[in-house]
């Protein structure tokens, strides 16, 4: 950006962008009934936890299906995961819970 005036680099010169357009491609949303979409990989985890039937663990599926549908921006995607990724923290974190007072119960 050596010698351009401050107008191009504020409102981005044609000469150095370029005038053409941009591609945008959409991808084609996986589909959610595959066994390796995200939506299958949650759903079995959790039901492999025991927690599958909490509103814990049904807000980190409604998450993954958001995600599998490809229905969301760039940043939209970002903020999903980091969603999904929480909440199964937290649908998971009850079922340590519960195992650790049913071994607490058969310890005593």
């Amino acid at each position: 950006m050596i010698g351009a005036s401050r107008e191009d680099i504020v409102t981005g010169s044609p000469q150095l962008h370029g005038s053409r357009a941009t591609n945008v491609v959409q991808l084609p949303p996986t589909p959610i009934n595959d066994e390796f979409s995200l939506t299958s990989l949650t759903k079995k985890a959790l039901a492999d936890a025991g927690v599958l039937v909490t509103w814990q663990a049904m807000a980190a599926v409604k998450l993954a299906e958001l995600i599998d549908s490809n229905h969301h921006g760039h940043s939209g995607a970002a903020q999903n995961v980091k969603a999904h990724r929480e909440a199964m923290g937290v649908a998971l974190a009850s079922a340590g819970q519960t195992a650790d007072v049913v071994d607490m119960i058969f310890r005593s």
